[in-house]
């Protein structure tokens, strides 16, 4: 039997669950060290600024400011450098995150939360803006809101509306699997082999995996651009 030739869609598939991956792992890393911040996604800290400054907590809500800055200049470069630059900002995305589980490894305990997630911040939003889905779906790595809707939507479309969706279930079912398997990792690390901190920095271990998919994805866009040159 031959195998499977994998598709532009399939490998971007396969990137997306790589990077889902990494996202759910990331992210439990954060509530696990960080007072329970989750550091994927910017909304709690946008809403924590209020609150603080309410408190009259201002050295925090300022802390909180900064954080939101660091996480808007993740967005900025993703987006600005693929018009103005050659550089590959999946493979680019990557690295950062590699960077990012080894930095927060290295701060002191003595750091306050919200300054500890502030690489977290800037890799997973610059993370965010690089992979966008697969197969024609939208979809997130780093936070799952839509992707649950999307999946249940997918289900309710085909066995109850009678409207085919089923590549929709497969797709974001996998992401789902994915995001999770990345929290179920992060938890067994810190609570049965007791890893701890040191846990960020085994997410060089699914980049790996990533960068081979991306690079597969680089070669078979040259090879299409050759065949469409001659």
């Amino acid at each position: 039997m031959k195998n499977k030739t994998l598709t532009a869609g399939d490998l971007d598939a396969r990137i997306h669950y790589c990077m889902t991956y990494i996202g759910g792992f990331m992210g439990t890393y954060t509530v696990f060290s960080f007072a329970g911040s989750f550091g994927n996604a910017g909304t709690a800290n946008m809403i924590s600024i209020f609150t603080n400054f309410f408190k009259g907590n201002i050295f925090t809500m300022m802390l909180k400011i900064l954080g939101l800055l660091i996480y808007s200049l993740g967005i900025t470069l993703a987006v600005w450098l693929p018009k103005h630059t050659i550089i590959s900002t999946k493979m680019l995305s990557l690295k950062l995150t590699c960077a990012c589980g080894i930095l927060i490894w290295l701060l002191p305990d003595t750091l306050p939360p919200t300054v500890g997630l502030y690489p977290t911040f800037f890799a997973m939003s610059f993370q965010w803006c690089c992979f966008h889905g697969a197969y024609g779906y939208g979809s997130s790595t780093i936070f799952c809101t839509n992707n649950i809707r999307q999946f249940v939507t997918g289900i309710v479309e085909t066995y109850l509306n009678g409207n085919e969706e089923k590549l929709k279930i497969k797709f974001f079912g996998f992401t789902l699997l994915a995001f999770n398997l990345g929290v179920v990792t992060m938890c067994l690390l810190f609570t049965r082999f007791n890893f701890g901190v040191k846990s960020s920095v085994l997410v060089l271990v699914p980049a790996i995996f990533g960068s081979y998919y991306i690079k597969e994805k680089e070669k078979m866009h040259k090879k299409w651009i050759n065949m469409h040159q001659t």
